[in-house]
């Protein structure tokens, strides 16, 4: 019996769905269902909840066994830093080099590194092979102790299901931002407090507070140049999810005859409160119109303006097409946030362009919390993917949207040009469709 096969009897037999299997995990009932068709295998660092959900031990869930010989996986959890140091650990009390050991268990030396990095996590077949080479058992290895006398220390985030843990290493400059995004608008200010950890990880979420940074949701960025590559995913019959095709436990879409991965998205904290946070995408996600037409529009007796940002098809891109694309596997840390759309956060206090306010769940910044930032944090990357969608690019920078309309012209929203600062004549209007797009969310752990 295949495991995706064993994995759905027991979840039938223990009467639960696959809606309750992914609510216990914090992943989506979609790709619960491609575990159990074998279209994608679970990351190793679920299984152990895996295991627990449906009542068996690391063995049985390794081995398509229904058993429960022990009850490590009640007690303990998959920590990645603490496996990474143990593989680590291990290696080198064999004498190996990174090189060396891929070599005797047969994979790429860039796998052990991302190991040893908490860049990734081996697969179920692969984490297999460990167990034999280093002679441990699946609980040993996974757990990471040999006896008593060599546990490596818990570390602070033993809670880890994320398919990629990475601590973000981008320096953003000196400059620390922080505030919340509510009706008020973001005040930018750092309320990270001594003792709070470094880095934090629930679920999918990444937070690297040292660096002010996060990583969230998938999409499209990095263009596939592998041959090889290129060749097995266009030999696939269709997409598995969300027009995402699915190959070697990652996630590729395509665009005119290209393929791009879809790469972790990474963030810049521009706020922290407790443990929610305030995120922007440090890249530009992609190409929208602000809006369709220069024309305006009457709804329920009101004069609706093209650069009115509560009718406007970014906004609806950004909280349907974009929220249910970039966190197809995981949204349960995303806020609903009131967006403030009054004068004041525009470049007039008599806007007369302005909108109600929003409740949205992705949204983006408006001129005077643009205004507030450092040029150099304004100032936006093009992915790869967003320059074949057909981004302006000078260098590498793009233009991107703020939501405010500029005081003086209904069909011109204030946007950012490829210098990092605030911009009204770049080609016009509202209809443009190489201006980018740097989605902002509030997320808790």
């Amino acid at each position: 019996m295949n495991r995706g096969e064993f994995l759905s009897n027991l979840r039938k037999k223990r009467g639960l769905s696959q809606s309750d299997i992914a609510s216990l995990l914090g992943y989506s009932p979609q790709l619960v269902s491609l575990w159990e068709k074998d279209k994608a295998s679970p990351d190793l660092s679920v299984v152990g909840e895996y295991a627990k959900a449906l009542s068996i031990d690391l063995k049985g869930f390794i081995d398509c066994k229904e058993q429960k010989d022990n009850v490590f996986c009640d007690d303990k959890s998959f920590d990645i830093k603490k496996f990474s140091s143990f593989i680590k650990q291990l290696r080198k009390e064999k004498g190996l080099t990174q090189s060396e050991l891929a070599k005797e268990i047969g994979v790429n030396v860039k796998n052990i590194g991302t190991w040893e990095n908490m860049s990734s996590s081996p697969s179920i077949e692969q984490f297999v092979t460990l167990t034999k080479f280093f002679n441990l058992s699946y609980d040993e290895l996974y757990f990471c102790y040999k006896d008593d006398s060599s546990v490596i220390p818990n570390s602070s985030n033993n809670k880890n299901k994320n398919k990629y843990i990475i601590p973000i290493l981008i320096a953003i400059g000196a400059l620390v931002i922080g505030g919340v995004a509510t009706g008020l608008g973001i005040i930018f200010s750092n309320n990270r407090t001594s003792g709070d950890p470094i880095i934090t990880i629930k679920d999918n979420l990444v937070v690297d507070k040292e660096n002010n940074t996060a990583i969230y949701g998938y999409y499209p960025q990095s263009k596939v140049l592998d041959e090889e590559m290129i060749d097995s995913l266009n030999k696939i019959s269709g997409p598995s999810i969300d027009n995402k095709y699915f190959l070697n436990n990652e996630y590729y879409e395509k665009y005119k005859n290209n393929w791009y991965k879809c790469d972790e998205i990474k963030w810049i904290i521009l706020s922290s409160k407790e443990n929610e946070y305030t995120l922007i995408s440090e890249k530009l996600i992609d190409v929208e119109p602000f809006y369709r037409s220069l024309y305006e529009r009457t709804i329920d007796g009101k004069t609706i303006y093209p650069t009115n940002y509560e009718y406007s098809d970014i906004r609806s891109w950004l909280n349907n097409t974009f929220y249910h694309s970039a966190f197809f596997l995981h949204n349960a840390h995303i806020c609903s946030t009131e967006v403030d759309n009054s004068s004041k956060t525009t470049d007039k206090e008599d806007n007369q362009y302005i909108c109600n306010n929003t409740i949205d769940k992705v949204f983006l910044l408006s001129y005077q919390e643009y205004n507030a930032l450092d040029y150099t944090i304004r100032r936006a990357k093009n992915s790869e993917y967003n320059i074949a969608k057909g981004a302006y690019n000078d260098s590498g920078y793009g233009y991107h949207w703020t939501r405010s309309p500029y005081f003086d012209n209904d069909i011109v929203p204030w946007c950012i040009n490829q210098t990092g600062y605030l911009y009204t004549n770049y080609g016009g209007d509202v209809t443009v469709k190489n201006c980018g797009v740097r989605p902002c969310i509030v997320v808790k752990e």
